[in-house]
């Protein structure tokens, strides 16, 4: 029989290491379901605090369809508000988060001896979670496969035209894959908005009256709503009145919804109440020209 025996020079030292505090991030895609995923995992250590999220958020697709453009779209949002909760809490935001029943919730808080949190970080994510991607490509800008505006977006190219024929400075402001036709936008993991000036960041949508899918034309619209709120909790202007985060619409002409105006109206209703807790603002213009002139006036307050 080999005779082992073990002293404290056999493990390994915590010497020169911190005590850190790590949590998975859940993710749950149908609400009131008892399904999770991990969409993340974040550390926290003295003054230190980091997040790395899954890279596979994208196999949502394969499971969701139709819907995962709308849950991914809410899980970026959520997870930037978790962010930014992060680092104004630290620790008490593991230990006590303040939002537990939204599409993401915190996991039960952990100690462990770390002097590289980000590695133990993406340590612990390729451990548990199915939604990390090991082999993920690294991809460059303007090398993604699919156009960044989702279908139906027609909107954003008709203001910037007018704004380019009026020859207004306001013209610069908008996004260079709507400037050039050519161009592709960036992967989701980067919030790409139409227009970003000195005094407003918007973003521009419609509801198209042929389309009988109202509420497919709507979750677009969210969706774009949602790109908006991750931008401001990202820049930390959620308090603040210096920048103004609009989703700015084509004001639908109800009488082409037929039978469901009402449904229309409902529901504009609500975007607007979801803006409003997000500290966002919905506005509604008949057309591109509008558009321009409400820019220009902002721009020059």
């Amino acid at each position: 029989m080999v005779d082992i025996q073990f002293s404290a020079s056999s493990f390994p030292s915590l010497q020169g290491r911190d005590e850190a505090l790590w949590a998975p991030i859940f993710l749950t895609p149908i609400a009131g379901s008892p399904e999770r995923l991990v969409a993340a995992v974040a550390v926290v250590s003295g003054e230190e605090r980091y997040i790395s999220v899954a890279t596979g958020l994208e196999k949502l697709r394969c499971l969701y369809g139709e819907n995962s453009q709308l849950i991914l779209a809410a899980t970026h949002a959520a997870l930037a508000e978790f962010e930014a909760e992060l680092k104004d809490r630290g620790r008490i935001a593991l230990t006590t988060p303040l939002q537990q029943g939204g599409i993401i919730s915190v996991g039960e808080a952990r100690r462990v001896a770390a002097n590289d949190l980000k590695s133990m970080a993406l340590n612990w994510l390729r451990t548990i979670s199915s939604l990390h991607d090991n082999f993920a490509l690294q991809v460059m800008p303007g090398n993604d496969i699919a156009p960044r505006k989702p279908r139906g977006e027609q909107l954003p190219a008709s203001v910037w035209d007018f704004a380019v024929r009026k020859k207004s400075p306001i013209s610069n402001y908008f996004n260079a894959s709507i400037r050039d036709r050519s161009r592709r936008g960036a992967p989701l993991s980067r919030v790409d908005l139409d227009y970003q000036g000195k005094r407003v960041i918007a973003n521009f949508s419609t509801i198209r009256s042929y389309v009988a899918d109202v509420r497919g034309e709507f979750n677009r619209m969210t969706r774009r709503l949602w790109e908006l709120d991750v931008s401001q909790v990202r820049a930390g202007h959620y308090d603040s009145d210096a920048v103004i985060y609009e989703l700015i619409i084509q004001k639908p002409v109800l009488e082409d919804f037929q039978n469901r105006a009402d449904r229309i109206s409902n529901a504009l209703e609500d975007l607007k109440g979801q803006a409003d807790e997000k500290n966002l603002v919905l506005r509604q213009f008949d057309n591109a020209g509008q558009i321009v002139e409400h820019l220009e006036r902002k721009e020059t307050a």
